[in-house]
């Protein structure tokens, strides 16, 4: 039977486990940490397993990169401004390049 977690429970545990992932270790050694720590899914009491901790790492690893992706287009958007008002128009089509570019990945 399959069951759904709170959006609490689900920021919670990948909190924990993005911070066991950055140390290393595989989604096994992860699973088992977390049941160390005492974090198990309240609607079964048992322990997370690793088909969780890796969806977790995917989720995590894909809003880290949206969030850069954001990051550097902000940092596009700026550049390309301050090109304009400096009127170096080479500098303003790179920048448009980079941000179809980044758009299209």
């Amino acid at each position: 039977m399959k069951t759904f977690s709170s959006p609490k429970i689900i920021e919670r545990r990948r909190s924990i486990v993005a911070d066991l992932a950055a140390r290393g270790g595989t989604n096994k050694d992860i699973a088992a940490r977390l049941s160390k720590l005492g974090e198990t899914n309240p609607e079964t009491g048992d322990a997370w397993d690793t088909a969780t901790v890796s969806r977790d790492i995917k989720v995590l690893k894909e809003k880290a990169i949206q969030t850069r992706k954001e990051e550097l287009l902000s940092e596009l958007i700026a550049a390309k401004d301050s090109a304009w008002k400096c009127g170096n128009h080479v500098a303003v089509v790179e920048a448009i390049k980079a941000e179809i570019l980044l758009a299209s990945k």
